[in-house]
C-alpha cells in the first residue's frame, strides 16, 4: 500500500523475524513496525525498548493494541488501532516531512494512539475502511515466495463469539471481489505455490462469493495445479457449499467446532450453533472426501467436568480426522476478558502476556484458567485426557491426509530453514549496546 501511494523506491523495507539488534545494525532503519497478538506482546515490549535504546521510534500494530490501546508500551511511539495500511501512511507521511512524531503533529492522524509526555492519547477512529479491493496484494518478495502460502480475501466478521477478538480489530465482514482473489491466486501460482490456505476466518460466509470463486478457479485450472485449505463455519455449510468447495479442489476444512454441550455452545456462540449442526456439517464435509479439522475450547467459567466429557465424546464418535484442542483465554476485547477484569484475574497492565496462550500444553503452570468448577488438578486431567484422544486420533489420519505427499518436503524445509537460522545466528557479531 505505501509503494502503491508513494512510489516504489520512497521506502526501504525489510521484513525481520529474529535478531533485532543485528537488523538494526545492519539495516540502519528510520523506523520500526510490530505487529503483535495478546499472547506475544510481551515479545513486543521487548522488541519496542531494544528499538529505543537505538533512538529509533515504533509503531505498533495489530488486535491486542487495537483492543487495549492503554497498554501501550513506554518503548512505543504510536499504536494503530484497527487496520493498519490507510494508517501507516499518514505516519509515514508526517515521518518524511517532520523526521519525528511530534504529539502535537500525531493529534491530527485519526485511529492511533501515542505518549503525550507520561498520558497515552486516543485520536478519534478512523473514517470507514478499505475497500478490499483497494489493498494491493502483499509484497512477499519481502519474505519469499513460496509451495505452501496463505491468502486473506475478507477481513471481519458478522459474529460476536466470546472468546474471539477479530470482530473488534476488523468491524463487520466485508470482501475482496471474486475477481481480486484470483489475480492474487494467479500471481502465487506463477511464482510456484502449490498449496494456497484461505485464512479468512469463513470462506463460507458469502455463499454466491464462493461459487463465483470456485467457478473462476476451475475456470483458469488452478483446480489441477494447487490444493486448496479454509477455515468455515459448521452453520454456514451446505450441499451447494460442500460442492463449490470439492470443485475448486478444497482438500481441507477447519471447524470451529469449539465443544460438544449445547449448553456451552450457546455461552460462546450466542445461540447460533448446535451440536447437532457441528456434526452435520462434519458428515457433509466427509460424504465428499474432505479431511476436516475441528477447534475445541474448554474451560468456560461455568462449564463443568460431565460438559468436557461431551467434548471428548464428540471428538471420539464424530468422523473428525482432526482435533485441536484449546483452553478458554481471556483476550482483550471479548467478554470473557471483561469478566475476568471484574473478578481482578487481568489487567491492561499484566507483567506477562503469554500468560493468555490457548495452548495450555506449552506453559501449564503459568497460563490464565477462568474455569470456576474446575481446579487446577481436575482441569489437567481433562486436558491431557482430551489431549491424547486428539493426538490418537491425529495418529490414524495422518497416513490417509491429502497432505501426506507434502509431509516430506515440508520436514525437509524446515530443518534447512532452522539449521540456516541457526548458522546465520552463531556468525553474527555481539550486540554493542550496553543494556
Amino acid at each position: 500500500y505505501t509503494k502503491k501511494h508513494l512510489g516504489e523506491d520512497a521506502v526501504s523495507f525489510r521484513y525481520v523475524s529474529s535478531k533485532l539488534d543485528r537488523e538494526i545494525r545492519s539495516f540502519r532503519p528510520d523506523l520500526i513496525g510490530i505487529s503483535s497478538v495478546t499472547q506475544n506482546y510481551s515479545k513486543a515490549l521487548l522488541l519496542s525498548r531494544m528499538a529505543k535504546e537505538y533512538g529509533i521510534p515504533v509503531i505498533i500494530g495489530g488486535q491486542h493494541i487495537s483492543s487495549l490501546p492503554e497498554s501501550l508500551g513506554s518503548g512505543m511511539n504510536v499504536g494503530v488501532r484497527g487496520e493498519g495500511e490507510g494508517t501507516f501512511l499518514d505516519l509515514l507521511h508526517l515521518f518524511r516531512k517532520t523526521g519525528a512524531f511530534h504529539p502535537e503533529n500525531l493529534c491530527g492522524v485519526p485511529g492511533i494512539v501515542f505518549w503525550d509526555r507520561e498520558q497515552i492519547v486516543s485520536t478519534l477512529a478512523r473514517p470507514a475502511p478499505l475497500s478490499m479491493d483497494e489493498i494491493p496484494h502483499p509484497d512477499r518478495s519481502l519474505i519469499g515466495y513460496a509451495r505452501r502460502v496463505y491468502i486473506h480475501t475478507s477481513r471481519g466478521c458478522r459474529y460476536e463469539c466470546a472468546f474471539c477478538s477479530a470482530k473488534h480489530h476488523w468491524g463487520n465482514i466485508r470482501y475482496a471481489s471474486p475477481e481480486y482473489v484470483i489475480e492474487e491466486i494467479a500471481e502465487l501460482a506463477k511464482h510456484g505455490a502449490r498449496v494456497v490456505r484461505f485464512n479468512d476466518d469463513d470462506l463460507s460466509a458469502n455463499h454466491s462469493r464462493l461459487i463465483r470463486i470456485s467457478e473462476l478457479i476451475r475456470s483458469n485450472g488452478f483446480h489441477k495445479r494447487i490444493k486448496f485449505s479454509c477455515w468455515s463455519r459448521a452453520s454456514n455449510i451446505t450441499h451447494e457449499v460442500v460442492e463449490a468447495y470439492q470443485a475448486m479442489n478444497v482438500v481441507a476444512v477447519t471447524l470451529g467446532l469449539e465443544s460438544g454441550s449445547d449448553r456451552v455452545l450457546s455461552f460462546y456462540k450466542e445461540g447460533s450453533a448446535t451440536v447437532h449442526g457441528n456434526r452435520r456439517a462434519v458428515n457433509l464435509l466427509k460424504d465428499a472426501e474432505i479431511q476436516v479439522t475441528g477447534d475445541f475450547i474448554i474451560g468456560a467459567p461455568d462449564e463443568t467436568e460431565d460438559e468436557i466429557m461431551d467434548t471428548y465424546d464428540f471428538i471420539r464418535t464424530s468422523r473428525l480426522d482432526f482435533a485441536t484442542l484449546n483452553i478458554l483465554s481471556p483476550l482483550p476485547g471479548t467478554s470473557i476478558w471483561n469478566l475476568c477484569v471484574k473478578r481482578g484475574i487481568v489487567s491492561s497492565s499484566m507483567s506477562d502476556w503469554s500468560r493468555l496462550s490457548f495452548k495450555f500444553n506449552r506453559n501449564q503452570a503459568k497460563t490464565i484458567l477462568v474455569s470456576g468448577k474446575l481446579d487446577y488438578p481436575q482441569f489437567r486431567r481433562l486436558y491431557m485426557k482430551l489431549r491424547r484422544l486428539c493426538i490418537m486420533k491425529a495418529i490414524r489420519a495422518i497416513p490417509h491426509s491429502p497432505w501426506v505427499g507434502e509431509m516430506p518436503g515440508v520436514i525437509g524445509r524446515r530443518i534447512c530453514y532452522w539449521g540456516a537460522r541457526k548458522l546465520r545466528d552463531n556468525w553474527s557479531e555481539p550486540h554493542q549496546v550496553d543494556r
